[in-house]
């Protein structure tokens, strides 16, 4: 199953690739996100393969992933994969200057371990789409606002 969602965003790409990938930022526009623990040395210039582990409070339940960055390129991609035992979420964050501003695009790819995710699809797809919509929505608030910059 795969869920994209775009927005645009009115600020500069650096500042709305900060937004993503900044770990102090993205509790701010991650609704759940508890937190983000990394299990490898990350090289900030070039942090492909750093592994995490993140804990998101989902459906009133504390959930776990393991994570890995796969993409980065500054200030246009940033990918991740998180693992759940029932299935895997593959994330992408990609960023593009056109003549109305930034365009900010996520997809999520979800790739199930079991067949419980099957069974649950299409509550899972309203969810992810709904998230997404959600959390480029606070993005952009974020990234247009001067206030949150720093």
């Amino acid at each position: 199953m795969q869920v994209t969602h775009k927005i645009i965003i009115r600020a500069p790409i650096e500042a709305v690739f900060d937004w993503v990938e900044n770990n102090e930022k993205v509790p701010q526009w991650m609704e759940g996100l508890e937190s983000t623990e990394y299990t490898s040395e990350r090289d900030p210039t070039h942090p492909v393969g750093t592994t995490f582990k993140q804990r998101m409070t989902e459906f009133g339940r504390t959930v776990e992933y393991a994570g890995v960055i796969t993409q980065y390129q500054f200030p246009t991609l940033l990918s991740v994969t998180l693992s759940h035992h029932r299935f895997t979420l593959d994330v992408s964050y990609t960023m593009r200057v056109e003549d109305s501003g930034v365009s900010l695009r996520y997809q999520v790819n979800l790739v199930e371990a079991d067949g419980m995710v099957g069974k649950l699809s299409k509550m899972m797809g309203w969810y992810l789409k709904k998230v997404a919509s959600t959390q480029l929505q606070k993005i952009k608030e974020l990234a247009e606002n001067p206030h949150h910059s720093s």
